[in-house]
């Protein structure tokens, strides 16, 4: 998600990444406005992401 690829996710690296990313958009923003003209991606870190969230909400109810 957010064009990074799950390994990089996965170690942790998508953060930098995408930050990374973000600071190219706006330097290029910066140098030629003109050509810009909405909102570029969104750069922001998703979070964590599980595979089968409902499964893991069954179990915790079935624990408590």
């Amino acid at each position: 998600m957010r064009f990074v690829t799950p390994d990089d996710r996965h170690r942790g690296r998508d953060g930098a990444l995408l930050a990374a990313r973000h600071a190219l958009d706006q330097r290029a923003r910066r140098k030629t406005p003109r050509r810009w003209t909405g909102q570029t991606r969104n750069w922001t870190p998703i979070g964590p992401v599980t595979l089968d969230p409902h499964s893991h909400e069954a179990q915790a109810l079935k624990r408590m």
